[in-house]
């Protein structure tokens, strides 16, 4: 009987951790599920992405997972189905018989970028490349903006959230981020200012880098700094919804966050010669239209320090925190702003779907 499920493989190196295998996994999730299409997802190091999803088994070098074949990266590809699609996720170079295969049977070949609110993006969208083998390979860059490939967005996320008007009690700040002394400098602010304060450390790694500093000793006997064990990523929006602001990193848990609509910072993937502040920037100067001007001020000089761009003294950085709390329903406010024009853009995957159809 012939099948008529789209077959697309999906080839993932894991090189910024959670963030490369979430976006794979969620981008074969929502194909699988709510596009009915036959997925094999090759990933390079299946403990990373058993971390985040638990019914992967990380010794299994083959098997399926809430309907997506989850394969080894150096297992041997069956060409007993004929892809439609196959997508390179981060420009991780397939194996040289992919390419065969490929050749063979001509299916949509995408090399999936990296997430960029750069203006550049709009052009190099769907930019054809030809390659060796006579095949033309597509660059698919998601993005914020109609002329960009979209973003990744479930059916099932709800369009409407609550307007916050009242100022919490206690801020509940999750923290998921890279290693840096810089957060010496926060945990001394957020010791010093009078503030009824709980930080979440999402994974053991940063949380033991934290224990170095002597301001954690400080915050940890008055109870404001616990450990956040991971969550499946099913239900990672869910626990980013119990936080009053959030700091992430890596691609999915970034933009998880601002699904969340939640007041966040973006701790950037840190490159040689800051190679990451004009992306870092591009983003926020997007979600700055929604801030108010004192608001802005504020985020801008703390994001720009937690990402190396700047240094500040204990008394501007305070005074920063000072405002964003201070103000927290504006700033919460803006996020939500941002968040609803993210929903007036089309999904990446139904972009995707849609060109596979036009390939085939």
């Amino acid at each position: 009987m012939e099948n008529h499920h789209p077959v697309v493989w999906i080839f993932c190196r894991v090189i910024d951790n959670f963030g490369d295998a979430g976006i794979a996994w969620r981008l074969s999730q929502i194909l699988a599920t709510e596009f009915d299409c036959a997925v094999t997802l090759y990933i390079d190091h299946l403990p990373t992405l058993s971390a985040i999803v638990p019914d992967i088994q990380a010794s299994s070098k083959e098997q399926n997972v809430h309907q997506v074949r989850v394969k080894d990266w150096d297992l041997s590809i069956e060409e007993n189905s004929i892809p439609q699609a196959v997508i390179e996720m981060f420009a991780c170079e397939i194996p040289h018989h992919i390419r065969t295969i490929i050749q063979k049977h001509q299916p949509l070949w995408l090399n999936w970028e990296y997430l960029s609110a750069e203006d550049w993006v709009e052009d190099c969208h769907m930019m054809p490349s030809l390659q060796n083998n006579g095949v033309v390979k597509y660059f698919y860059f998601m993005g914020f903006t109609h002329k960009t490939g979209g973003l990744l967005r479930e059916k099932h996320l709800s369009f409407h959230l609550p307007t916050l008007f009242r100022q919490p009690e206690k801020m509940r700040l999750f923290c998921f981020a890279y290693d840096n002394p810089i957060w010496q400098h926060h945990l001394q602010t957020w010791n010093d200012l009078s503030w009824n304060i709980e930080i979440f450390i999402a994974g053991e790694t940063l949380y033991n880098a934290f224990q170095r500093f002597t301001s954690f000793q400080a915050a940890f006997q008055q109870g404001k700094i616990h450990l956040q064990a991971f969550v499946p990523q099913a239900d990672f929006d869910d626990l980013l919804q119990s936080f009053d602001v959030l700091i992430v990193r890596g691609e999915d848990s970034f933009m998880r966050a601002q699904y969340s609509g939640k007041p966040f910072f973006w701790h950037i993937y840190p490159q040689e010669e800051q190679a990451h502040l004009p992306k870092l920037n591009a983003f926020w100067n997007r979600v700055y239209h929604h801030f108010p001007e004192n608001l802005k001020i504020a985020h801008q000089a703390l994001s720009d320090e937690l990402n190396g761009a700047i240094c500040l003294t204990d008394e501007v950085r305070q005074n920063h925190w000072h405002t964003l709390w201070t103000q927290y329903p504006a700033w919460h406010q803006a996020h939500l702003n941002w968040r609803k024009k993210l929903f007036e853009l089309p999904s990446a995957v139904e972009k995707l779907v849609f060109m596979m159809t036009k390939n085939s």
